[in-house]
């Protein structure tokens, strides 16, 4: 923005007190005197910087600024902002990634003496990470190991093969969680943000490949139709490219300064993301020696021909899965604990 900012910082024992404006992504200093401040007291004491200053509510000798209304009239309220972070050799101020600034939620009169608390406004921006990490951390890396490696699992829920119910409800879930935390965060920022960088790109693109899903599916044809294939080949690249975005969209979203994760959460991430790859390259190889003396099997799932009774999935053949069903177990209880890791850091570290 265009805002008047008074600097106390410190830089090794020496501490400093220092007038800039905002211009826009940048801060530019002026000098005490254009900016009408006198009357500067700062110190270092018990761990807290203390500065006390005057400043004239209508400097007079401010001349030439680059951005016009930056040095604000005190003769009107504004709003107070807070930011702290780190700081550059002499006291200079550097991007404070440390933490959001906290806003005081009324405009303040400086004419009156009194004490200014500001709020954080991260609310909307940690439901966003917390929803958006459920969906990509959690659901839709099991949804599409049980599509992939579940299809032998014999059991049915209500007249449907169980592993199709638990990949359909939650690529359904993940799709309405997805849809949310789009609505969250731009509800947050009210525009593009360019402080979330590559991530706003890859959530975006993320976003669109998960809602491409269910429209291929509402349109598509019946197993063994000539046509089958594309909508199989579209299905599974589709999905691979929004479940490799999601992953890379959470990586990217971790070291966004707005949310101020702790490392940790990183290194969860990264952990079960190997362990995943791992247990991927296992059961796929168990699939390949299996495909070596089993016969082929059709698990597509037909779609219901309206008025028809017959039910919607044709049992496949007994194949043993326990191996599969062991590894999605182990997976899933990995996934929850990694997912609630990451949630736990998004709610809990101090902002």
């Amino acid at each position: 923005g265009n805002d008047t900012v008074f600097a106390c910082t410190r830089f090794g024992s020496q501490v400093y007190f220092k007038n800039y404006y905002n211009n826009y992504h940048t801060v530019e200093p002026i000098s005490s005197s254009r900016a009408g401040v006198r009357n500067i007291f700062v110190s270092y004491m018990e761990g807290a910087i203390q500065c006390r200053f005057t400043r004239a509510k209508v400097p007079t000798s401010v001349g030439a600024i680059t951005v016009p209304g930056a040095i604000k009239n005190l003769n009107k309220a504004h709003h107070m902002i807070f930011g702290f972070g780190t700081t550059l050799s002499e006291g200079d101020l550097y991007y404070h990634w440390a933490t959001t600034p906290k806003v005081s939620p009324q405009t303040v009169n400086t004419a009156n003496i009194r004490t200014v608390n500001g709020i954080s406004s991260k609310l909307l921006t940690k439901v966003h990470a917390a929803v958006m990490s459920i969906a990509w951390v959690w659901l839709a890396p099991m949804a599409m190991f049980c599509a992939r490696y579940m299809r032998a699992f014999k059991s049915d829920c209500m007249g449907i093969a169980a592993w199709f119910q638990i990949h359909r409800s939650s690529m359904v879930t993940v799709v309405l969680l997805s849809i949310t935390g789009f609505v969250l965060i731009f509800l947050q920022v009210r525009t593009w943000s360019t402080a979330a960088r590559n991530h706003a790109y890859t959530g975006t693109a993320t976003v669109a490949l998960a809602l491409l899903q269910p429209i291929m599916a509402l349109f598509r044809c019946h197993p063994g139709e000539d046509k089958r294939w594309i909508f199989n080949y579209a299905h599974r690249t589709v999905g691979l490219f929004a479940l490799g975005l999601g992953l890379a969209t959470t990586f990217l979203g971790m070291d966004i300064y707005l949310l101020n994760l702790p490392s940790w959460t990183t290194w969860t991430l990264a952990g079960w993301c190997g362990l995943l790859g791992l247990g991927v390259i296992i059961v796929e190889g168990i699939k390949i020696y299996k495909s070596r003396t089993a016969e082929t099997v059709n698990n597509d799932i037909p779609m219901k021909e309206k008025g028809s009774d017959e039910p919607e999935v044709v049992a496949p053949p007994p194949e043993n899965a326990d191996i599969e069903i062991a590894f999605f177990f182990v997976l899933s209880v990995v996934a929850i604990g990694a997912t609630a890791t990451i949630i736990a850091g998004i709610v809990l570290y101090p902002f």
